[in-house]
C-alpha cells in the first residue's frame, strides 16, 4: 500500500513528518484531499506538552477545507469533486485532537460520514479553501457567544486576538 506524509507529535516540542499508509474509504467514509489547513492555538499547546504521550504519536490539523477524493458506498450527501470543510468532532472522530486522523496530510480519512452528514459539509459556490478552513474556528466563536447568552446591554471582555477571539468579536458585533 502507498505511504503518504503525515505531521505527528512524538513528544514535547518534537514534531515529525512521518510516512503512514494512504487512507482508503470504508463504506461509511470520505477521503478529503486537503487544500488548506490552519494552525490552531491548541495545536501549539499540544506540541509544547508532547501530545498524547511519547508512545502515542498525535496527529494535528482540524481547521481545514479540501476536495472529496473518494467516498464509501453508503455516503450520499457529498460526491467526488465536491469542495468541502470538515467538522472534526462529528461522529466522534476527534480529527486533529484525540483521534486517529489529522488534517496536516495530503489526504484526510473522515470516518462515519454517512452516519453524520455534518462530518463533511459542502462549501458554498465561490468560497475559497482559505475561507473554508476558517469555518471551524468561526463555529467555535459562534458557540461561545451562544453559550454566553450575550444581550445588547451586556459588556464583553475578549482575552486574545487570535482567530477565535476575533471571531467572537465579529459574532457579537453581528448579533448585538
Amino acid at each position: 500500500m502507498k505511504q503518504v506524509p503525515q505531521i505527528r507529535i512524538h513528544g514535547p516540542d518534537r514534531v515529525q513528518l512521518d510516512l503512514v499508509e494512504r487512507p482508503v474509504a470504508g463504506l461509511d467514509d470520505v477521503i478529503v484531499q486537503v487544500e488548506q489547513c490552519g494552525i490552531c492555538g491548541s495545536d501549539l499547546g499540544y506540541i509544547a506538552s508532547g501530545g498524547l504521550g511519547p508512545d502515542t504519536p498525535m496527529l494535528l490539523g482540524h481547521e481545514l477545507a479540501g476536495t472529496v477524493l473518494e467516498t464509501g458506498d453508503n455516503v450520499s450527501h457529498v460526491r467526488v469533486g465536491d469542495r468541502v470543510t470538515v467538522n472534526p468532532e462529528a461522529d466522534g472522530n476527534g480529527i486533529g485532537n484525540y483521534g486517529s486522523e489529522g488534517g496536516f496530510a495530503p489526504w484526510l480519512h473522515v470516518k462515519g460520514a454517512s452516519r453524520d452528514e455534518q462530518a463533511v459539509i459542502k462549501l458554498p459556490e465561490g468560497m475559497s479553501f482559505e475561507t473554508g478552513a476558517l469555518i471551524e474556528p468561526l463555529s467555535v466563536a459562534m458557540h461561545a457567544v451562544h453559550q454566553g447568552q450575550a444581550k445588547p446591554e451586556d459588556r464583553a471582555v475578549i482575552f486574545g486576538a487570535g482567530p477565535i477571539g476575533l471571531g467572537i468579536l465579529q459574532v457579537l458585533n453581528y448579533y448585538l
